[in-house]
């Protein structure tokens, strides 16, 4: 899976890169391209050399993060949020990250942009 797509795709959606969570995102994606995806929090835990309850947390908080300062808009395409009021859980928000990367974003914005998904 391409980085920049990855990091096109978070900044897209308003996600800072400051957070610890976005960096456990974005690993966590390649380790679900990779078929790794049993137990990512101590994967992730072990990697950068902390728990995977902090682990956990901090993908939360970023999670969190888009819901108050990220592209409302982006974010409403892609969890129903005028029907779904509630944010999603880690798992759904990188499962629908890691969809959206490798089967919905194959439109002339990724084609223009020179942008290869999975």
């Amino acid at each position: 899976m391409n980085n920049n797509a990855k990091i096109y795709l978070l900044n897209k959606l308003g996600m800072s890169s400051h957070l610890k969570g976005y960096e456990y995102i974005l690993y966590s994606l390649d380790l679900i391209n990779n078929n790794k995806i049993v137990d990512i929090y101590n994967n992730l835990s072990t990697l950068y050399n902390t728990t995977p309850h902090a682990v956990e947390r901090d993908i939360r908080t970023s999670i969190e993060y888009l819901y108050l300062y990220g592209n409302l808009d982006y974010l409403d395409n892609l969890f129903n949020l005028k029907y779904n009021q509630t944010r999603p859980s880690n798992k759904q928000f990188i499962m629908t990250i890691y969809y959206e990367l490798c089967y919905n974003l194959e439109g002339d914005l990724w084609k223009k942009e020179n942008i290869k998904t999975c």
